[in-house]
């Protein structure tokens, strides 16, 4: 009898220090209580802090080879992002500040995809990463200019060329709403994604309002037992 390699899994990512762009106070910590969530929520979870764009992309490419026949993928990114010549890219600590080809010097969202895609599964993306821009020659990390795969959902922090905040608290305002979220009862993507919008409009005072891509091909569900319901639906024994 074998454990089941269906269980959703997790990928967390916080880099609030970087070495040649402006720190995020919030962003480790908000990587932190968001992996604690999911991790509680049932999902087997891999977080990494700080990281540069080397380790990001072994940490993706672990990711695909952990999640197996997986039936639901989640990706949190909090830190900086930025969208140049129509791709939007996630920096690693080690960006460097002005004038840089991003294809070179941080990861992609295609190669995030890429990662996550190579299977029939839900994919579920949480972007607080829409910081202001961290040098002239980058633009926000936006959403209406990007493409994603069919049975995907992609939460951006805030809307298309809009900054997000890093908050006032111990936590951004997405995080600390996208956590209360999962940390509660079991809803549809859905209904958790409209929650966290007013949450974090109120938090705002509208001057922030999450925003998402919903390429999804059935109803997917996120929050306390989600998991070990989509566990035994796939049934818990191998062989």
């Amino acid at each position: 009898m074998g454990v089941s390699q269906t269980a959703p899994v997790a990928l967390v990512i916080g880099n609030g220090e970087y070495a040649h762009v402006a720190d995020l106070k919030n962003a480790t910590r908000d990587a932190q209580a968001v992996a604690l969530s999911l991790q509680r929520a049932g999902y087997q979870t891999t977080l990494i802090a700080n990281a540069d764009r080397a380790e990001m992309l072994t940490a993706l490419a672990k990711l695909r080879i952990a999640a197996g026949e997986a039936s639901q993928i989640v990706v949190y990114f909090s830190g900086h992002g930025a969208q140049q010549n129509g791709h939007g890219y996630l920096l690693g600590r080690d960006v460097p500040p002005h004038g840089v080809d991003l294809a070179r010097y941080a990861v992609s969202l295609q190669v995030v995809m890429r990662a996550i895609s190579d299977k029939p599964r839900q994919k579920i993306v949480f972007l607080d990463a829409c910081r202001t821009p961290v040098s002239g020659s980058m633009a926000p990390l936006s959403g209406p200019a990007l493409h994603f795969p069919a049975g995907t959902f992609v939460a951006f922090a805030a809307q298309p060329g809009a900054p997000a905040f890093d908050g006032v608290g111990s936590l951004s305002p997405f995080a600390d709403a996208l956590v209360s979220e999962i940390a509660g009862p079991t809803q549809t993507l859905g209904a958790a994604m409209r929650s966290i919008r007013r949450r974090v409009v109120a938090s705002t005072g509208g001057q922030q309002v999450p925003w998402s891509i919903d390429v999804l091909l059935q109803e997917a569900k996120i929050g306390r037992g989600a998991a070990t319901r989509k566990a035994a639906e796939a049934g818990l024994s191998g062989g």
